[in-house]
């Protein structure tokens, strides 16, 4: 009778034991920045001066429409920036503690933007240009 019992708690617990070990649900873990970054295409959706929308205006004044803007960025470190058909390639990569992005490091065209906001869906871009601050933003 005891050998029985024992071998019936034994049984239960090694049943118990391969049910909780063999559990696959994986943590999920958190994207890293490069992995929204390059996961997609960003679409522009507007642009402001100084705190000030001025997507409208630049289609107006500049015939510069940022929904005809498109950003590819891949994970080797390259990127590719479309408008109306035409193509940039560039390359880039993190820097400031993965707070800016630098396109073109050492070329005459080398910029730099402060990523003010990175999710799966939406990019926001800020930089100076002519003692101007310029936000962009882009969605997926």
């Amino acid at each position: 009778m005891y050998t029985q019992r024992f071998y019936g708690f034994l049984l239960t617990f090694v049943f118990i034991v391969l049910l909780t070990g063999c559990d696959k649900d994986k943590e999920e873990s958190s994207p890293t920045k490069s992995d929204l970054l390059t996961a997609g295409t960003w679409t522009g959706v507007s642009m402001f001066r100084n705190g000030e929308d001025v997507t409208q205006l630049l289609i107006e004044k500049e015939n510069y429409d940022i929904k005809k803007q498109l950003w590819k960025y891949e994970k080797d470190g390259k990127y590719a920036s479309t408008y109306e058909r035409k193509a940039l390639l560039g390359t880039w990569e993190f820097v400031d503690n993965e707070q800016h992005i630098l396109h073109d490091k050492n070329q005459t065209d080398e910029l730099s933007v402060r990523i003010t906001k990175l999710t799966d869906k939406a990019l926001i871009l800020e930089y100076t240009y002519r003692e101007k601050l310029y936000e962009e933003r882009y969605a997926k």
